[in-house]
């Protein structure tokens, strides 16, 4: 439990602006808003094991509603997803949106999982055929 903890409190002061890591798709730069997700999960993911073991500290999730709200402001535009924050003709993959979805997290609403869904739609060369 304390190096879960432990890893919490790493994502916690890491997530909002992650730089110097690397994702899974090879790529290397700062305030990438896929891998904020992923870290923002990761917090999320602390305070459910705080449920599941009946530790009760509110403070992961509050942390985890926190640092979304954050995201939302830096990540989220009118009609997509920023790819990194701040560069408007950013765009990426947002797969750690999958996970927010399936876990039933509610820390992304549908409308942003649907504006990135047709914006991606946009950039795909299938859908350009």
């Amino acid at each position: 439990y304390s190096i879960l903890q432990s890893w919490a409190n790493f994502l916690i002061d890491n997530s909002s602006h992650p730089s110097g890591f690397v994702t899974a798709d090879g790529l290397n730069g700062a305030d990438m808003s896929n891998l904020a997700i992923k870290g923002i999960l990761g917090v999320y993911s602390m305070a459910k094991i705080n449920e599941a073991v009946k530790v009760s500290n509110n403070t992961y999730m509050d942390r985890a509603k926190q640092l979304i709200t954050d995201w939302k402001q830096l990540a989220v535009t009118n009609d997509h997803i920023d790819g990194v924050y701040g560069q408007s003709t950013s765009w990426g993959l947002m797969y750690n949106l999958f996970p927010a979805t399936w876990l039933n997290t509610d820390l992304i609403e549908n409308n942003v999982c649907v504006q990135q869904v047709l914006s991606s739609a946009k950039h795909s060369f299938i859908c350009r055929l």
